[in-house]
């Protein structure tokens, strides 16, 4: 038997009501961001770090936060090994000119009203 107009519908409605079933399960993404990083400070409870989790597998701007936060960490790590091999070298005058230039170009010529 075909579907009628009219019951086409009912897997929508069902759909939203999962979907916000599911939503209402997981933190939004603002707590998301905190609490992912409050975990990197000190251990979260396991309810939390799975509710964390559940957000992450279907929310991928949370997740990608949570692997930048990670290769920072990971970064800070190793930083203060190499400090001794860093520099401290400037910007000549003609690379700053150039990204001046560049940048008021991109903000439409707002920024070159200001003085540099």
């Amino acid at each position: 038997m075909p579907l009628s107009p009219h019951d086409h519908s009912l897997p929508n409605r069902l759909k939203t009501k999962v979907s916000t079933w599911f939503w209402s399960l997981t933190p939004t993404c603002k707590e998301v961001a905190r609490l992912t990083s409050e975990g990197r400070d000190h251990s979260l409870p396991f309810g939390v770090r799975f509710r964390l989790g559940l957000h992450r597998s279907f929310c991928q701007w949370c997740a990608r936060y949570a692997k930048q936060l990670d290769l920072i960490h990971e970064a800070s790590h190793v930083l203060p090994e190499h400090i001794d091999q860093m520099t401290g070298a400037n910007l000549g005058r003609d690379a700053k000119a150039r990204m001046k230039r560049a940048l008021r170009k991109e903000a439409g010529g707002e920024s070159s009203k200001a003085a540099y």
